[in-house]
């Protein structure tokens, strides 16, 4: 085989594998057109309700499909006959609205997700299920074919089987059919659960502003120790994890000394999400330096030393879905509990007048902090992890063809 047989099989290759970076998992199209549209007849409904009221939801549902046997589960009046078929339905709470998953007992699976706006679920819920339910009763919609799980207490005992009668010696029992497993296609959720955290990787900015109370040390200039704001970048984990950066400006005029303060963090903690109410918790390390205004003439000439400065910040607010949903804006208030110190010695600075040494200002110790925050988080499209992952064998991939490219013009 010549350099020029090599070199385009190399090619393909590299075009195959960078293909692979992008492509998500799914059935081939042979599998996509054998899919068959199923009709089930089944009445005995069992229902695992959360967040929700289950008397009124199961009532509501009730007066939608009468035909249905509907049951909770743990009442204790869930009894299908064996071998029939019948449907197990969780209901769960997710970001603005409710995911519903339907489980038939022949191991068909479906999934879809309810919007719930505002007021009470159970009657746009019962609507919802009672629409699915006709439509797979019917053969309207394709399972996902996802592997339905149903709990092993709710599965029915098989009947007993009578003893078989006696063969002759002319008779031969039948060989049994060999009888394949149908092949089982796990699929990726379409929406995360809830569990009172936030879905997906998100990016964010959030800002806040609020007036500063010196705690400690006290002095007979403290109580309102200034007025600040901060802005800064975030980014959120699918598990609610959230790490950040932020800046903050904070100032104050005592006896006509000006003082300025700029604080530079790094910011970690958990945001704890519940339907529209969000409360992150963070805490943060950093550097805070000052300055005095030194056209004052009585401003004492104090090295402006910058200080090391730590806290925790809790900030209780409201959602809002913006636009298409995948912008979401958080508006609520704040409270701070920080710390600043100087790292030489461990103290507060202090600014004094040169005639009479009151101190005019008090930069650092303990300081509570509150006021107003606001934050817009953006969800991300994709998975970083599969977006670096496609990034690098695409990288690899051109790489490979240039190297071929090469090989071939350096033949002899």
């Amino acid at each position: 085989m010549g350099v020029g047989r090599w070199h385009r099989a190399l090619v393909l290759l590299t075009l195959a594998l960078a293909r692979t970076g992008s492509a998500r998992a799914a059935a081939p199209p042979e599998a996509a057109e054998s899919a068959q549209v199923e009709t089930s007849t089944f009445t005995a409904v069992a229902l695992e309700l959360e967040g929700v009221d289950a008397q009124a939801l199961v009532g509501a549902l009730a007066l939608r499909a009468p035909a249905l046997d509907l049951s909770v589960v743990g009442d204790g009046t869930f009894a299908p006959e064996p071998g029939s078929v019948f449907a197990y339905i969780t209901v769960r709470p997710v970001e603005e609205g409710f995911r519903i998953d339907v489980s038939l007992s022949d191991g068909r699976g479906y999934r879809r997700r309810s919007s719930i706006p505002t007021g009470r679920p159970e009657r746009v819920l019962a609507s919802d299920l009672a629409s699915l339910l006709d439509a797979i009763a019917s053969g309207g919609v394709v399972p996902d074919r996802r592997v339905a799980t149903i709990p092993e207490d709710l599965i029915p005992a098989p009947a007993p089987e009578r003893d078989p009668e006696p063969l002759t010696e002319t008779e031969a029992p039948p060989a049994p059919e060999a009888k394949e497993d149908p092949p089982s296609v796990a699929l990726e959720p379409d929406t995360p659960p809830m569990s009172g955290s936030a879905p997906g990787w998100g990016v964010g900015l959030g800002a806040h502003a609020g007036l500063a109370l010196g705690l400690l040390p006290a002095a007979p200039s403290d109580g309102l120790r200034m007025g600040a704001g901060a802005l800064g970048p975030w980014v959120r984990a699918p598990g609610g994890w959230v790490l950040g950066a932020e800046g903050r400006l904070a100032g104050r005029t005592s006896r006509g000394i000006r003082l300025l303060r700029g604080r530079f963090v790094l910011a970690g903690g958990y945001a704890w999400q519940r339907r529209a109410f969000a409360l992150p918790v963070v805490g943060f390390i950093g550097v805070e330096v000052w300055r005095v205004d030194q056209d004052v003439r009585d401003a004492a000439n104090q090295a402006e030393t910058p200080l090391m400065t730590f806290g925790a910040r809790l900030s209780p607010g409201w959602r809002t879905r913006l636009g298409t949903g995948r912008t979401v804006s958080r508006l609520g208030g704040f409270v701070e509990l920080a710390g600043a110190l100087r790292p030489a010695d461990g103290q507060a600075a202090l600014v004094r007048l040169t005639n009479d040494g009151a101190v005019v200002h008090r930069i650092g110790g303990l300081e509570i902090l509150a006021g107003i925050d606001l934050a817009v988080w953006f969800r991300a499209r994709r998975d970083p992890g599969e977006l670096a992952h496609e990034t690098l064998v695409r990288a690899a991939g051109l790489a490979c063809v240039k190297m071929c490219d090469k090989i071939v013009r350096i033949r002899p």
